[in-house]
């Protein structure tokens, strides 16, 4: 009784953890926690481009989750997720996930998506840029497996901070991870490059 286990050696991804006792009498009980820990990006301001001007963002790290008619993005941990984890959309609504980058370099980029749908009705969700939320539909295709859409042209005239946004179209579609990348033909594989650092320390 009163028993306690610490642990800082767990690898990012999800784990279960057992625990089993024995009482004098040899009596027996077990009982058991999942614990999904993801992967952390330095500071807590917008995303910063790497040297080559790509970026790279784990869904689950929204800046904003945007409820819009009682709807909002959730977080799951489907197997196959970069980071372990990854947002699905409610039932209902047209939540909005929003993703602060900071460009400091002016020009046109090319946004993919790793997303994953399950049926017919809920494999695909909307893309957009400053403001122009529905702009481009992601049809996640072939469906049951994470595959990388795109890719979707946005144009940066002014070097700062945008604001890249993810808008529910059908319920349960998943989102996974968002790269940016400075040539069409540059799409990602497997899990994608590893999560971009933050501006502010």
């Amino acid at each position: 009784f009163g028993g306690a286990f610490s642990t800082n050696a767990l690898s990012v991804g999800t784990h279960i953890i057992k625990a089993e006792v024995t009482d004098s009498a040899l009596a027996t009980g077990s009982d058991s926690i999942t614990v999904t820990i993801t992967a952390t990006s330095s500071g807590t301001g917008p995303y910063e481009q790497e040297s080559d001007g790509t970026v790279s963002i784990e869904a689950e790290h929204a800046d904003v989750n945007v409820l819009v008619n009682g709807g909002l993005w959730g977080l799951i941990a489907p197997a196959g997720a970069s980071g372990g984890q990854a947002m699905e959309a409610s039932i209902n609504g047209s939540p909005r996930l929003e993703y602060f980058v900071n460009f400091s370099q002016t020009g046109t980029y090319y946004v993919w998506i790793r997303s994953w749908g399950s049926t017919a009705q809920s494999d695909s969700a909307f893309f957009g840029f400053d403001g122009n939320w529905l702009a481009n539909t992601v049809v996640m295709s072939p469906r049951n497996s994470w595959q990388w859409e795109g890719p979707f042209t946005i144009n940066v005239g002014i070097a700062g901070v945008h604001t890249l946004g993810i808008t529910r179209r059908e319920s349960l579609a998943r989102v996974d991870k968002i790269f940016i990348g400075t040539s069409p033909g540059a799409t990602p594989t497997g899990t994608g490059p590893a999560e971009s650092g933050r501006g502010g320390g």
